[in-house]
């Protein structure tokens, strides 16, 4: 079994402090980069590893947290994930735009 792996989703400028503060209580953290790399090559610099698709990150990470800035971003990443034949085994709604995937 995996052992403390969390891949992130959307470490702009909200999820970016989330994704340091995982990095800071040493938490084996991945990330994607989609748009801004600012974010990322900071991540990486703190010890973050950077992978390059979705379907690398749900290999790695018994945990997956997006933070990305709307319900139809977040959906669209799902669907990705879906049609790897990614297994979401939970899926937990915190609000509109915070998912947690449980895998």
């Amino acid at each position: 079994m995996k052992e403390n792996c969390i891949g992130f989703i959307g470490a702009g400028y909200m999820g970016y402090g989330m994704a340091h503060n995982l990095i800071k209580n040493n938490y084996n953290l991945s990330v994607i980069c989609n748009k801004n790399r600012n974010p990322i090559d900071k991540l990486v610099a703190q010890g973050a590893k950077e992978l390059k698709n979705y379907k690398d990150l749900y290999d790695i990470s018994n945990i997956i947290i997006m933070c990305v800035t709307n319900t139809p971003i977040a959906l669209e990443i799902i669907n990705k994930l879906k049609e790897l034949k990614v297994n979401l085994t939970s899926l937990l709604n915190i609000p509109d735009d915070y998912f947690i995937l449980l895998l």
